[in-house]
């Protein structure tokens, strides 16, 4: 039988975590029975967190939760409770295995030691506000939502590189590039007051609960394809909901690059039940003499055949430009071969 389970004094607390060599000036408290029932801990990682009152049924929910927070290396104390329910002396174990520890035996308190402030969620958005302050880096002062646009796009394609290159240290890298222009986006919004984090971050988690039923709901699917057409339902509703009619190719963004707008545009106009090289014929219906519209027909086409064959256009020719960037770089450039695109713009961003 399990002991019984004595909450942690708030009052003792800061005794506690001063003893494990932590600051007291700031922490953070919850329980077990909250914690176990998320899949990402509600927490800072740069605070110290205390989780109390964590019965062996919960510490693998648990630990579940602060693994997506916190390195499974990563320090950590737990004290047991003795049959009374009182305290015993804290023991440190690192995180992937204290789950093991607490499964067994009488209930624990966990402490969670704060990682370095760079890790925190909030710290990135607080450099970014720095930056932009009336004394900070002229460069950043100077950004626009506008100006920021390219670079976005950079970002993106230095993400998807490193994706199919499978170097997950530059890939790491890469992400945080992205995720500082999804912070430096915001913040240029707030300033401006057309946008808060609150209302992005709001947005957008409303949208993943309203889009998955199947998950946060009561709705029973069996496979992709019917998460597919329930997703292009919930759409067409949330479009009626503004009082729009969402059309077959809403939502396939103008900017995206050309082979894979043309693979989205074929795909969708087939599942709005219309033929695409029907419509593709009528863009230059009156036989006008034009190149570079024949010469993009041609492409659209060498599109419809590729994914008639199962190949992603847009994959096949960046792999194809990768191995060419290889064949290049092995070997000596050619007379007269330009170090640089001219008509690529250098980066701006420090």
């Amino acid at each position: 039988m399990n002991a019984a389970m004595v909450p942690l004094s708030p009052t003792g607390i800061p005794d506690l975590l001063e003893q494990l060599g932590m600051s007291s000036s700031s922490w953070q408290y919850t329980t077990a029975e909250v914690l176990a029932a998320r899949w990402f801990p509600h927490t800072d990682a740069a605070i110290p967190l205390v989780v109390d009152e964590v019965r062996p049924e919960q510490s693998q929910p648990v630990v579940a939760a602060l693994a997506r927070a916190y390195p499974a290396g990563h320090g950590v104390w737990t004290m047991s409770h003795d049959d009374a329910g009182n305290a015993c002396q804290p023991s440190r174990y690192r995180l992937e295995e204290v789950g093991g520890v607490m499964r067994i035996g009488s209930p624990h308190t966990l402490l969670v030691p704060p990682l370095a402030e760079e890790c925190s969620l909030t710290q990135l958005p607080n450099i970014l506000a720095r930056l932009r302050a009336p004394d900070g880096c002229p460069w950043d002062r100077e950004q626009t939502l506008e100006s920021l646009r390219f670079q976005v796009v950079s970002e993106v394609h230095e993400v998807i590189e490193a994706i199919d290159l499978q170097d997950d240290e530059n890939l790491a890298e890469e992400l945080g590039d992205l995720l500082l222009d999804t912070f430096f986006l915001i913040n240029i919004g707030y300033e401006q007051g057309r946008f808060h984090m609150a209302e992005v971050l709001a947005e957008i988690s409303r949208k993943m609960i309203r889009r998955h039923p199947h998950v946060f709901g009561d709705s029973q699917l069996e496979d992709s394809d019917s998460v597919l057409k329930e997703w292009d339902q919930i759409k067409q509703a949330e479009y009626r909901a503004k009082g729009k009619q969402r059309g077959p190719l809403d939502g396939i963004a103008k900017g995206l690059p050309a082979l894979e707008g043309a693979r989205l545009m074929q795909s969708r106009t087939r599942k709005a039940g219309a033929d695409p090289d029907a419509h593709a014929s009528n863009v230059n219906a009156n036989g006008t003499s034009d190149a570079e519209l024949e010469l993009g027909q041609r492409l659209w086409h060498l599109v419809a055949d590729a994914t008639e064959a199962g190949i992603n256009p847009e994959d096949a020719l960046r792999r194809f430009n990768s191995l060419y960037r290889q064949s290049v770089q092995g070997s000596e450039p050619p007379a007269g071969f330009p170090a640089d695109d001219a008509q690529e713009p250098a980066s701006q961003a420090p």
